[in-house]
């Protein structure tokens, strides 16, 4: 059986206890949709999932109260550990750990030293499954329950900054939402101010066969605008041919809404991106996935480093292109209503799939260059909080992976570091 960590490596003081000998394990029970539905209630109902802390609804009524752990049964998130405390309901897939002792187990710590672990217990041989006997036998080393406590509190501190990073940045998401729907249906007058809107002043608005634009807007299609639209090749030998080093070629997977996500980026030589010299990239190109489930994702390259890309990826330019027509491009091919007509272009057919006559179709609403370049700026700010926030997230985790392996293995000592404090 596997143990939490080795022997050698817990301080001599922290026993080693198996978590039936310090818990009582339970399951919750076959809870359907339907009778969420028929009774609405404040108690939360927990499942598998683990979206919204695993929560799929609330009823009238609960099963538990009090602290608890419960943790993924069945399921591609089997092994997924949850700290509960109050009134609640979970079903059949989750199982349930209740303190046999409070004066041994602080129930909180217990749940970040078994999420760490359980997913290390869950067997992969079919459906993925921890079960209650396999949870029961997972050894932990167990510190006095005074240092519990404090590793449990260090530990929440983080979570809750965690916890309000993602929603500043679920918050900062909306505002982008929102503020590109006005952008993109109002403008902007000189000063930067969003135009007023049309029922407040129609003088300044158009018909379109659109609807109602500004008088300055045009509509548009990709081919009226562009230069090139194509995509590259995916050479002959595939990965076999990829190397550490060179130039960069560029996969549907590194086209991302919020820019290019170069972690598992391909190489290629130089010999290779000759035979692709009609699709190597230029500044400010726009990318488009054309193919598979991604399609219709996009981002601007603003690299300055030499870059081609696959057959799966569309490079969209621009007559004369700069930055701000570009991002303006890039942003409006996001939008609900070109995204809308990328999922029409592509229904009833075989396989997901753009094809280059497609793309040149798109159309949209086109802003004069004088308030694409405001319309710009104003997109730029809040990407560049959304970006911060999402850097800020990254190292608040990082920071929260180090102090788990620190405290929980009893490398570094809780009661040291309150000593350092001081």
């Amino acid at each position: 059986m596997k143990e939490y960590i080795s022997r050698n490596l817990s301080p001599s003081d922290w026993p080693f206890v198996t978590i039936k000998d310090i818990c009582y394990l339970g399951r919750g029970r076959v809870i359907s949709q339907i009778e969420i539905d028929n009774n609405p209630g404040v108690y939360p109902v927990y499942s598998s999932q683990t979206a919204n802390n695993g929560e799929m609804g609330k009823i009238d009524t609960y099963d538990f109260e009090g602290e608890y752990i419960t943790w993924t049964t069945d399921g591609a998130y089997a092994g997924s550990v949850f700290y509960r405390i109050g009134r609640f309901n979970c079903t059949n897939v989750c199982g349930t750990l209740l303190s046999k002792d409070k004066n041994q187990i602080h129930m909180k710590y217990l749940s970040y030293a078994l999420g760490k672990v359980a997913k290390k217990y869950v067997s992969y041989i079919g459906n993925p499954k921890l079960m209650n006997n396999i949870m029961g036998e997972i050894a932990i080393a167990l510190p006095r329950i005074s240092e519990q406590k404090i590793i449990a509190s260090v530990l929440t501190t983080i979570d809750n900054l965690i916890e309000k990073t993602e929603q500043i940045i679920e918050k900062l998401k909306n505002i982008k939402k929102g503020m590109m729907q006005d952008l993109f249906s109002r403008g902007v007058t000189t000063d930067g101010r969003l135009r007023p809107p049309k029922e407040e002043a129609p003088e300044l608005y158009k018909e379109s066969e659109l609807g109602w634009i500004p008088k300055e807007w045009e509509v548009v299609s990709i081919d009226s605008i562009t230069q090139f639209v194509g995509s590259g090749i995916t050479p002959r030998g595939g990965d076999d041919v990829y190397t550490d080093e060179g130039i960069m070629l560029l996969r549907s997977q590194n086209i991302q809404f919020d820019g290019l996500k170069l972690n598992d980026v391909a190489y290629i030589s130089q010999e290779i991106n000759c035979t692709m010299e009609r699709t190597e990239l230029k500044e400010y190109d726009v990318l488009l996935n054309i193919t598979g489930a991604s399609i219709g994702r996009c981002c601007l390259f603003n690299q300055v480093n030499k870059a081609n890309v696959n057959q799966h990826v569309c490079i969209i330019r621009l007559y004369n292109p700069k930055y701000e027509s570009a991002n303006i491009l890039t942003h409006l091919i996001s939008t609900q209503h070109v995204q809308k007509q990328i999922i029409n272009s592509n229904a009833g057919g075989s396989r997901e799939g753009l094809n280059y006559q497609q793309v040149r179709k798109l159309t949209f609403i086109w802003p004069s260059v004088l308030e694409s370049e405001i319309i710009s700026k104003i997109i730029d700010g809040i990407t560049i909080s959304l970006s911060q926030e999402k850097k800020n997230i990254v190292k608040l985790k990082n920071i929260k992976k180090g102090l788990m392996d620190d405290l929980l293995t009893g490398r570094v000592r809780v009661t040291e570091m309150v000593e350092d404090e001081n």
